[in-house]
């Protein structure tokens, strides 16, 4: 039973964050986050990173059809996304929304950051917020400081590390974003952030 004036945990992955923000824990120890997970955070992103190719979405359509959707506000078509995203991992997705970008980049202006920003804070689905954040890589955030401040939180978490650090590394005040994430971040995230180091020449 819960009594009225006992607050409900947030559903949404960014609102586990925030809430994570205003409590004196170490992230390792968040069981908020810690109970989403049946393996080490940001393993699939490691193996990534090690050149481990994921295998490619070849059904790709429901997705396509749910972002347009959402573009013409249509009411559940944010579901529809994060329905998607229950059986697909971001990473499977990542190529052919690099082709879909670059093509509605000549085709006219969408409104895809702000898609970017509702799955990241609105999404329960882990992999939502992964392709969420893939798709502010796309974009020069620095007049977004929204995404500056979401991009950063999410990205002490190790499964988030990868994608935030992808879209924060090439901005002028990049590495003062991937520093405040390194501050808390743990395991693969940390290794994540070495790996960033290294193509700047910081670390060898």
């Amino acid at each position: 039973m819960r009594w009225p004036w006992q607050k409900k945990e947030p559903k949404t992955i960014y609102g586990k964050m925030t809430q994570w923000e205003k409590r004196p824990v170490a992230l390792e120890k968040y069981v908020p986050m810690r109970d989403l997970y049946a393996e080490d955070p940001g393993l699939l992103e490691y193996r990534y990173l090690q050149g481990e190719q994921p295998e490619k979405a070849k059904d790709t359509d429901m997705l396509d059809a749910a972002i347009l959707a959402y573009f013409y506000r249509e009411s559940d078509s944010p579901q529809k996304i994060n329905d998607y995203f229950k059986t697909h991992k971001a990473l499977e997705v990542m190529d052919h929304y690099h082709q879909w970008m670059y093509r509605e980049e000549e085709a006219g202006d969408l409104p895809y950051l702000g898609l970017s920003i509702y799955l990241m804070q609105n999404s329960e689905e882990i992999e939502a917020v992964k392709f969420g954040m893939l798709l502010a890589s796309y974009y020069d955030l620095i007049g977004s400081k929204g995404a500056l401040d979401t991009l950063t939180l999410l990205g002490t978490w190790p499964d988030f590390t990868y994608y935030a650090v992808r879209a924060l590394k090439d901005l002028p005040k990049g590495s003062f974003y991937i520093a405040k994430m390194n501050e808390h971040t743990f395991g693969y995230g940390k290794v994540c952030i070495a790996e960033y180091l290294k193509e700047k020449g910081v670390l060898k």
